[in-house]
């Protein structure tokens, strides 16, 4: 469940695994995360057309992105 996030912060694995199994706002955020990341993988943008509804999906993972680093932070954790 964590594919995404494990890629997006491979320095944080360990400490990904301890949040996602303690703090249930954590896994709600790698879950939305996961979701538009796979959402994006399977849409990806045709060439030559702008697409909103990709421009707001890449918006939102960037969104998320800061979330799970703010949590991670949050939570004194270091890098591993």
């Amino acid at each position: 469940m964590t594919d995404y996030v494990n890629r997006r912060f491979p320095n944080y694995i360990t400490a990904i695994q301890s949040l996602m199994e303690t703090n249930a706002d954590f896994r709600e955020v790698c879950a939305n995360y996961e979701e538009i990341c796979t959402w994006l993988a399977e849409h990806p943008p045709t060439a030559g057309q702008n697409s909103k509804e990709y421009d707001d999906a890449r918006e939102q993972s960037r969104d998320l992105e800061n979330e799970i680093l703010t949590l991670l932070e949050e939570h004194h954790v270091t890098i591993k």
